[in-house]
């Protein structure tokens, strides 16, 4: 996708081309699905899931201009994503309203700054919540992982955004719904594809609000760590 090829380009990943710019007869040496790699990682005696991160990387230029953008934000940075897209046909079990982050802003020493792309992102004024929001400076997903490189966590439903932190090593917190993804196994609160991922499962299909609880816990513990 479009919104993936300057990161990919960054990433020294080789050659990277926007498919879509090409006629149907486009050629090829070779094809996998993403879904496939998995299985082929372990039908080649790969039985360990490659986790090593950071894998995708992010100029310091960008990385340096993001950081002159939140010099006057003080304390713990903390990113966040509330909804997937609307697109997708289970969104509506991984996405929350932004109010429901309500109990989180209760905690002092934190800045929240929103990666919330989409008609989401309109919810901010709604839910009168201080959440900084630079989010139409970010173009593109190499944007978007400049200016995560630039906080000290991400908080996020089980989207790209979430992904796109754990593949540059910064701490990530997933809320992982209650119907659960393959991707995330059953019952763990580790990640075998970040190791920066911490993920908190929601307890019942009906409400994140028991989660949310776990997240305030957790994060009045951590805060006070980060911003020594």
């Amino acid at each position: 996708p479009e919104a993936l090829c300057r990161l990919f380009t960054a990433s020294n990943l080789g050659d990277v081309v926007d498919i879509r710019s090409y006629n149907p007869g486009f050629d090829y040496d070779a094809h996998c699905s993403i879904m496939s790699l998995p299985h082929i990682f372990h039908v080649a005696g790969q039985r360990d899931i490659p986790s090593t991160v950071p894998y995708l990387s992010i100029p310091q230029h960008l990385t340096t201009q993001w950081q002159a953008k939140l010099a006057e934000c003080k304390g713990t940075r903390v990113g966040l994503v509330w909804a997937g897209n609307p697109k997708n046909l289970r969104d509506a079990l991984r996405s929350l309203p932004l109010a429901d982050y309500a109990p989180l802003f209760e905690l002092a020493g934190l800045t929240f700054v929103s990666l919330q792309k989409g008609a989401p992102a309109a919810q901010i004024a709604d839910a009168k919540l201080p959440v900084l929001d630079l989010m139409d400076d970010c173009d593109d997903m190499l944007d978007t992982g400049a200016l995560i490189q630039c906080l000290d966590l991400v908080i996020s439903v089980d989207t790209s955004v979430a992904h796109l932190t754990g593949a540059v090593g910064k701490p990530i917190w997933l809320l992982n719904r209650h119907e659960g993804e393959w991707r995330w196994a059953i019952d763990r609160e580790d990640s075998v594809w970040y190791p920066t991922m911490q993920v908190f499962n929601q307890e019942s299909a009906d409400t994140w609000e028991p989660t949310i609880t776990r997240v305030v816990q957790a994060l009045s513990e951590l805060a006070p760590v980060l911003d020594t």
